[in-house]
This record gives C-alpha cells, structure tokens and sequence, in this order.
C-alpha cells in the first residue's frame, strides 16, 4: 500500500513538474494551459474510467499552429508522445483527406493508443451534416455521445476499444464555415444545454 501511495506522489510531482514547465515555456498561454492540464490530470494519474474514451476539445480561433506546439510540449514533458498518435489533415496534393486518413486509423487498431490528438473531427462531422449517409461520420458522432465503443457498420471495419484513452481535438470552427454549421458542431459538445458566458470555456 505504501508504495502505491508513493507511486501516486511521484506521478503528481511529475505533472506538476510539466506543468511549471509548460508555463514557462509558454508565458503568454498560461490560462489555456491551467485548462488542459486540469482536464488532463485525471487520466494522467489514472483516476479516470477505463471502459470508455475521454475526449478534450480544443476550439480554436485561428491559433491552430501554436495550440499543436502546447499539446505536443506537454505530452513529451509527459512522457506520453511515444504512446501518442497524432491525425492531422493537410492541405497537400496526394495527401489523404481526413475521411481516407480516419478510416485507415480506425482498421489498423482493435484498441485505441493511450494517446489521440486530432484536429479532423470537425471535417469528419461536418460531412454528417452535409453527408447523411456517410458512414465514417455517423459512427464517430454516436461514438463521441457513447465513447464506450467505436463501431462503423460497414465490412471491413471491427469495433474500436477504448480502453480509457484520451482523445485530444483541436476543432477550428469559427473558421470558413457558415454560420448555421458552427452552430451544428457546438450542438456535439454542448449537448444542446444553455451555457453561461463565463462556463463556456470550462464547458
């Protein structure tokens, strides 16, 4: 027992090592940093359900760039970046869209990595809303109400376990999309409830 207890002091003295540093690498950032390390610290230290995935979403307004940079810093103070898969789109020619990129990640792991950080669930759900059928972005939209398990009723695909993984989403919503379809997108994350001015970062 007392070297389960000692575990735990070593594992928050080391978030909070990564969190004094984070900050000082990042000055400027110190509240969004105070907002992800408390979203993330229960999954750090374990204390978070195993049976179901933990998402954080990260809404951004145009700090795409900067916002990877914090994440990715945290996440190799951490320790985690090796356990850590990262999924962003590109802009490219010959590079895979979001939907060819997801399904290939969503075949190639019955378990979900400790670690997912993202910035294509806005394409991805944006295509339910203009794509009724679209296969892909229904199963991650009833996923992210139930992210017990993710499942996609199509051959070729197997039910994705989570196995308590945290899924981070950067999603820049307020950026070249209509203004009904930004609306559309904070439905997933507000769950249509009223939210006060001042709890809708925390929300």
């Amino acid at each position: 027992m007392a070297v389960l207890k000692f575990g735990v002091m070593e594992k928050e003295e080391q978030f909070e090592l990564a969190e004094f540093a984070m900050k000082k690498l990042h000055p400027k950032w110190t509240l969004f940093i105070d907002d992800l390390v408390r979203k993330i610290k229960p999954v750090w230290l374990g204390e978070h359900s195993k049976d179901k995935t933990h998402f954080i979403h990260l809404i951004g307004f145009g700090k795409k760039e900067k916002a990877q940079v914090i994440v990715m810093n945290l996440l190799e103070f951490l320790g985690w970046h090796k356990n850590a898969k990262l999924l962003f789109a590109s802009s490219e020619r010959n590079f895979p869209d979001s939907h060819e990129i997801a399904e290939t990640f969503i075949k190639g792991n019955a378990i979900l990595p400790k670690v997912v950080f993202t910035d294509m669930l806005h394409t991805i759900l944006m295509r339910r809303n203009d794509l009724g059928d679209c296969i892909l972005a229904k199963g991650v939209a009833a996923f992210m109400r139930n992210p017990e398990s993710l499942v996609l009723n199509e051959i070729g695909f197997s039910s994705v376990k989570p196995e308590g993984a945290l899924v981070i989403s950067y999603l820049d919503i307020f950026m070249g999309e209509k203004f009904i379809q930004k609306r559309f997108m904070l439905h997933h994350f507000l769950e249509k409830k009223e939210v006060a001015g001042n709890e809708f970062r925390s929300t």
